[in-house]
């Protein structure tokens, strides 16, 4: 059996460098740049097409068994139990502002942290994951409900159709929010 030599590991990690290095070059025009993309969960806010961005959801569910609160603001639907957590669930559209938030079978709720808190928005239907590049965001949206202007963090244009990004946590960091008594 010949003996193989054995490279000192300095030496083996920097031949390993040179050899990416190579590589890279070969992949280096702006065919092949990386582009910066978002991912964000789908929904509409009566009749607008919204993104909330998915680093802020931390599970989408169904509509769960929900128990009134009594005095509490019309904006709240609800207190649900998430594997032994108390979480308050929100109507959306309400709490800024807009018609309530239809309860239907495809109605669902994003579950979202913020701080040492958990709140859960009603939103109607999820309409799946969407992806977006930094270069296609537009700080402007056609919006029909004035409302939610302070929430939008931008939009994008995805086959003829304005998506709206909203921060869900923004709208936790509104003084209102905590302001729940009718």
């Amino acid at each position: 059996m010949p003996k193989r030599k054995l490279k000192d590991p300095f030496a083996q990690l920097q031949d390993i460098d040179q050899r990416a290095r190579k590589s890279a070059e070969l992949f280096s025009g702006d065919e092949y740049a990386i582009q910066q993309t978002q991912a964000g969960i789908g929904f509409r806010l009566n009749d607008m097409n919204m993104v909330a961005p998915l680093a802020e959801i931390a599970e989408i569910i169904g509509l769960p068994q929900l128990s009134r609160v009594p005095g509490a603001a019309k904006w709240i639907v609800g207190v649900t139990s998430l594997r032994g957590r108390l979480v308050p669930v929100v109507d959306t559209q309400a709490f800024i502002g807009m018609d309530p938030t239809p309860v239907l079978g495809h109605s669902r709720i994003f579950v979202v942290g913020y701080q040492d808190m958990l709140v859960g928005f009603l939103v109607n239907g999820v309409s799946g994951l969407a992806h977006y590049r930094d270069e296609d965001l537009k700080m402007e949206m056609p919006v029909t409900d004035k409302a939610i202007a302070p929430y939008l963090r931008g939009a994008f244009l995805r086959n003829n159709r304005h998506w709206g990004i909203i921060s869900l946590r923004t709208l936790m960091q509104n003084p209102r929010f905590y302001q729940v008594a009718a």
